[in-house]
């Protein structure tokens, strides 16, 4: 019995100690998450389907001056700031003569291009997940007016005098602008709200104005916009593996830090958003100078000396370290470890002039 119990003791004690062993030998790895997915503009289509009410300037009270409107359109948002918007809008409008009244209707239909422009992109920055987005529209296009019935027998009256009347059919100019909100609802979908005048032609309501005053003719719209794919996308995180190897006396290797790598960062021209061409250098730049803490980076930005002037070059380059900077600092690498300088215009490294630029050097502490 002596003799099986210290067997068993004795295998017990190598189980252990090969356990103990293989303990030491087993490295533990985990993922260190270096930078996060970078959101970026995606160019997207829109339908915007609105209705309302529209007012023609003219003589009577606001009230009778109403009619419904109806616009529908489609928006080609080509950048987070600008889209162009073709659509088509009308129904029917209303005027009125005083002196005998006559009240009078007729039918036009009105196909415009407008030129739109995110307001709050412009002063706040592209989120593509905000609740509230203000827009401004410019454009011009041409109004098909038909069905002036109505004015042509009120003009039969002898006391009734119409001085700009068409009886057929009637193009005419239109220049638009006007204001808008979107209320986000999803990625896919928005509420939206629009006021917008349009100018036409004095002809537009047969009336003469003073001095051949243009007619007005304003719209006040509510709707549905739809967009008809992804507006922004992200890049994918990423991490860095780090092994932990378990040892007896642990030993620290001093790490030197290594000095004059270089990094183009080009853009377009005139512009001063980040390509997302240009994303996987920065990101890899931040895994650097995460891994090397004493590092930090000088930034230079440049402009095209065959693009616009020295005081717009002079800004652009400012506006490009700064890019670049901001991503570096989203990314969680120390403002005070960034520092930044312009040379506008003023030097041009390259020959190219597509090759606008903030390059990127870094240095050790």
């Amino acid at each position: 019995m002596r003799t099986i119990i210290k067997q068993l003791s004795l295998c017990a004690l190598l189980l252990c100690s090969a356990a103990s062993v293989r303990a030491q030998q087993t490295a533990t790895s985990s993922r260190v998450l270096v930078a996060p997915g970078v959101e970026f503009f995606v160019p997207n289509w829109q339908i915007d389907i609105q209705t309302g009410g529209a007012y023609d300037l003219g003589e009577g009270k606001f009230v009778d001056l109403l009619s419904p409107a109806l616009q529908l359109s489609t928006t080609y948002q080509f950048h987070p700031v600008m889209g162009l918007r073709l659509g088509v809008s009308g129904a029917w409008a209303r005027n009125r003569y005083e002196k005998p009244v006559y009240e009078y209707k007729w039918n036009f239909v009105q196909p415009a291009l407008d030129f739109k422009v995110d307001l709050l992109s412009i002063f706040a920055g592209w989120n593509p997940h905000r609740v509230a987005n203000l827009y401004m529209i410019l454009g011009a296009g041409a109004t098909y007016a038909f069905n002036n019935d109505e004015a042509v027998e009120a003009s039969h009256h002898p006391d009734v005098h119409l001085r700009k009347l068409w009886e057929k059919d009637r193009w005419s100019a239109v220049g638009r602008g006007g204001l808008g909100t979107d209320i986000r609802l999803s990625d896919r979908l928005a509420l939206s709200a629009e006021v917008n005048a349009n100018i036409l032609s004095d002809h537009f309501n047969s009336k003469e104005g003073k001095g051949d005053n243009s007619d007005w003719h304003f719209n006040g719209l509510v709707g549905l916009k739809i967009n008809l794919g992804p507006t922004h996308g992200q890049t994918d995180p990423v991490y860095r593996v780090v092994e932990q190897r378990p040892v007896e006396q642990p030993q620290i290797v001093p790490v030197e830090e290594p000095t004059g790598l270089t990094v183009n960062i080009f853009f377009d021209l005139n512009r001063y958003e980040l390509r997302r061409s240009e994303y996987e250098k920065l990101v890899l730049l931040a895994i650097y100078l995460h891994e090397h803490p004493h590092a930090s980076v000088d930034l230079t930005g440049y402009a095209d000396k065959e693009t616009g002037n020295a005081t717009i070059n002079e800004h652009l380059s400012v506006q490009r370290a700064q890019a670049v900077a901001n991503f570096l600092i989203g990314r969680g690498i120390e403002s005070s470890r960034i520092h930044k300088d312009a040379k506008g215009d003023r030097e041009q490294p390259f020959n190219v002039p597509e090759q606008n630029r903030v390059t990127i050097s870094v240095v050790s502490e």
